[in-house]
């Protein structure tokens, strides 16, 4: 499976797509195919190195189809 990833803080120079290991399911777990994700003003500082503790950052949003 495809996946943005990025292993430290800076611009968004550091994402870089990668193969993963596809989730495992488990019971009670949905798992998702996401067909398009957001990124919002919160993401974008977590990804500079701004804390969650300087800035409120919710949940992300996606549109996908459970499997």
């Amino acid at each position: 499976m495809k996946a943005i990833v990025y292993t430290k803080y800076g611009t968004p120079d550091v994402l870089h797509l990668e193969d993963v290991k596809k989730p495992v399911l488990v019971e009670e777990k949905v798992l998702v195919k996401v067909h398009a994700a957001s990124i919002n003003t919160g993401d974008y500082f977590w990804l500079g190195g701004m804390r969650a503790t300087t800035f409120c950052i919710g949940l992300g949003a996606f549109i996908g189809r459970a499997n």
